[in-house]
């Protein structure tokens, strides 16, 4: 088991440690309220003949219900009883992808009417022993706490699952005191609430005024008072026609070079061959300060794109590091994740990046488009790839000043203009961006520009850090008031409230005298079962044989009577899967008689094929039909297909033995909670041992080992099923001929 995930046992272990106050008392979730999980999608929901909307994970947030995006499937008029929700019921999220959102809980006030729930939903609908508002709070303090993640299970998906949730102690008050806690923490949380709310708007004020300096700086707003104290050596103009003829310049030198390097001389006219930009056409642009000009992107700098990743370069002779987009933020380069690819010195001298490089996102989301940042050395010899546009400023540009200017697009929407969209995907495209418009200042402004502005940004910097603070401050109070409320340090207990111990028992009392009575076997003959539950039953079994003979890890043991039998009760039970068998207390753990038909029905319809032991019992093996019914198998299982191959593989690894400790302390378990009774250990291991005289041979510390094994897999049992039925005679095994012939 992975440490991170299903960590019941500790956290219960924690839980049973805190002090309970005076009038209180510890019990698991389940003894306060029924805990349902809710029901998975499936194909065979998609019939519109009742149509009836239900929530799902996506439903709940942190403030309540969200009904904007409510979705339907089909629920059956029997199945409404189950899963119809009701005022006052408290739903939690029961899978996430993050674990800090796994149990999030809000409180159905009936939205929606005639709502039912998904299975990535747990329904927790308390009994008259707690309050829903406060048992709203103390999930919530298990969630923010950090209970539940730590209870949930899985990779990728976070799962908190219906039996690990009802398995968590409960600290629980007494009614009287429930109503002061709610009253005085919503109070509190309601002032909270109201200085958070008040941050949030500080943050997205301190947001747009960080836009707002960018704007005037681009604009030569902030430089105004200076301006008017400071006359410029070279307007930007001439700075622009400066940068040119030095480019030019060194364009001549490198072809006089070239020609010389081969030893040819120039031919006539070889200047003519320079290609000077297009002028912008400035009609259509804002005005600028008097000292400044508009200019190409491409006359003050250099763009290029990045090399294409490919498989040929992924191994070779000169591996460098590069930068893609997921390594540039704003204002920020990101190092943790920095890979590496093959760059020829031609290459490199070409895709490597300098100091000072400003490089910005091509394909990004269509609002982070043209995100920049500039590369310092973070990454030495690093190169690009074609998911970053690299700008690299001409002489005569302050490059901490061109870096503030691409802010200022990125904030005002100019990258998102010129970007293309591909799918999901916008592209800031090298050539647009060569083109776009560049607002030049004289080079001392351009200091003075990046001074001012960087000043700003620092007390920007302080007050976001400190609403930042508030924030995790306002958290850890949010985390404290619920902590408190749960342990009962909120508000002062009343010795004249009636105790929980007490409430707790009287509805405890009543449950089990309203608890139906334990059947007694009839002695008529058992009803035929319909013919599309003798389908299913061979799918799974099929489905059972068919995952054994790829999993199991007894190479040398072939899937017998008893560990299928076992595994199909649990699926059955523990899964709720639609079998109907009839399962009873035989001495190797929960059986029904109704197998041996089975066998023989698929025997005959090649299914699957049984062998008969030297000494006793049968193996199950693959037949001519059995990938058939694995299909219909697997469309019956649905959602559920991943939790039943998980249970397969657990049943997979044990022995025959272990298949029936574990079969069978599970049945005692969910039959004392069928039967309205308390299940502690001692209650469990009783009942364990009251099944049958062989179970005498497992030992106590055998039992109480499976018990935590089965608490840390998720295999803790709610009362769901039928309860197993005593056997009120001794039932033979039929001839090996009526087996031949019992289809």
């Amino acid at each position: 088991m992975s440490e991170k995930n299903g960590h019941l046992d500790s956290v219960i272990q924690e839980l049973n440690q805190i002090a309970v106050p005076d009038g209180w008392v510890r019990t698991p979730i389940n003894e306060i309220g029924d805990v349902r999980l809710g029901r998975q999608r499936s194909p065979k929901n998609k019939s519109k003949e009742y149509p009836t909307k239900y929530l799902r994970a996506a439903n709940i947030t942190w403030h309540g219900i969200d009904v904007s995006d409510i979705l339907e499937m089909e629920f059956q008029p029997k199945e409404l009883k189950s899963y119809r929700l009701r005022h006052g019921d408290v739903l939690l999220s029961e899978a996430s992808g993050s674990a800090s959102e796994v149990g999030k809980a809000a409180i159905w006030n009936g939205e929606i009417e005639d709502c039912c729930f998904q299975n990535t939903v747990i329904r927790f609908r308390p009994s008259e022993a707690i309050r829903p508002r406060y048992s709203l709070l103390a999930f919530k303090h298990f969630a923010r706490n950090g209970v539940f993640s730590r209870v949930a299970k899985g990779v990728g998906i976070q799962h908190l699952s219906a039996d690990r949730f009802s398995a968590i102690p409960f600290i629980l008050p007494p009614l009287a005191e429930q109503d002061r806690i709610v009253e005085r923490a919503e109070e509190l949380i309601s002032e909270l609430d109201a200085g958070v709310a008040s941050l949030k708007r500080v943050q997205a004020n301190l947001k747009r005024y960080r836009a707002s300096v960018l704007k005037t700086a681009v604009e030569g707003k902030v430089t105004e008072e200076w301006r008017a104290k400071h006359s410029p050596k070279e307007t930007g103009e001439q700075l622009l026609k400066r940068t040119l003829e030095e480019r030019r310049r060194k364009w001549e030198s490198a072809q006089l070079a070239d020609y010389e390097a081969k030893g040819k001389e120039p031919p006539k006219n070889w200047q003519a061959r320079y290609k000077e930009p297009d002028a912008l056409d400035t009609s259509q642009l804002p005005a600028l300060p008097e000292s400044w000009c508009w200019a190409r992107i491409s006359q003050v700098g250099h763009v290029q794109l990045g090399r294409q990743r490919s498989p040929k370069h992924h191994t070779g002779t000169h591996m460098r590091p590069y930068l893609r987009v997921a390594n540039v933020f704003e204002d920020r380069i990101d190092t943790s994740d920095v890979m590496e690819m093959n760059f020829t010195p031609a290459e490199f001298e070409n895709y490597a990046l300098r100091h000072g490089d400003i490089l910005l996102n091509e394909g990004q989301s269509h609002e982070l488009v043209g995100r920049p940042a500039m590369y310092r050395d973070e990454v030495p010899g690093c190169c690009f790839t074609n998911t970053l546009v690299r700008f690299r400023v001409a002489d005569g540009l302050d490059r901490d000043f061109a870096l503030r200017v691409f802010l200022a697009y990125l904030k005002n929407g100019r990258f998102q203009k010129i970007a293309s969209i591909t799918v999901n995907i916008a592209h800031l495209g090298a050539g647009r961006f060569a083109e776009l418009e560049f607002p030049l200042p004289p080079e001392d402004e351009q200091a003075e520009i990046v001074r001012i502005v960087d000043e700003l940004f620092s007390q920007i910097d302080a007050a976001e850090l400190a609403v930042q603070h508030g924030m995790k401050r306002a958290a850890r109070l949010r985390q404290s008031i619920l902590k408190d409320a749960f342990e009962g340090k909120l508000v002062a207990q009343d010795p004249a409230d009636e105790p929980a111990s007490k409430l707790l028992a009287r509805i405890q009392a009543e449950r089990q005298a309203a608890a139906p009575k334990p059947k007694k076997k009839s002695t008529q003959r058992t009803p035929r079962v319909p013919k599309k539950i003798t389908q299913r039953r061979g799918a799974i079994v099929a489905y059972t044989i068919a995952h054994a003979n790829g999993k199991a890890t007894r190479k040398s043991e072939a899937l017998g009577r008893t560990k299928l039998v076992k595994a199909l009760y649990i699926a059955q039970t523990h899964e709720e899967l639609d079998l109907q068998f009839g399962f009873q207390r035989y001495a190797a753990g929960p059986f029904d008689e109704a197998f041996y038909k089975l066998e023989g029905t698929g025997n005959k319809n090649d299914w699957f094929t049984t062998k008969e032991r030297d000494n006793f019992g049968v193996t199950y093996h693959p037949a001519d039909n059995t990938d058939s019914m694995c299909e219909e198998a697997t469309e019956f299982l649905g959602d559920r297909k991943d939790s039943i191959d998980r249970l397969l593989t657990h049943v997979a690894k044990m022995d025959m033995k272990q298949a029936e400790l574990f079969a069978t302390t599970y049945a005692a378990w969910n039959d004392l909670l069928i039967d309205g009774r308390e299940a502690t250990e001692a209650s469990i291991i009783e009942e364990f041992y009251g099944w049958d005289e062989s179970k005498k041979k497992f030992k106590k510390p055998e039992i109480k080992k499976q018990l935590k094994w089965m608490r840390s897999e998720g295999y803790v049992p709610t009362g769901k099923g039928e309860r197993t039925e005593t056997r009120t005679k001794e039932t033979k095994l039929p001839s090996k001929r009526r087996r031949k012939n019992n289809a």
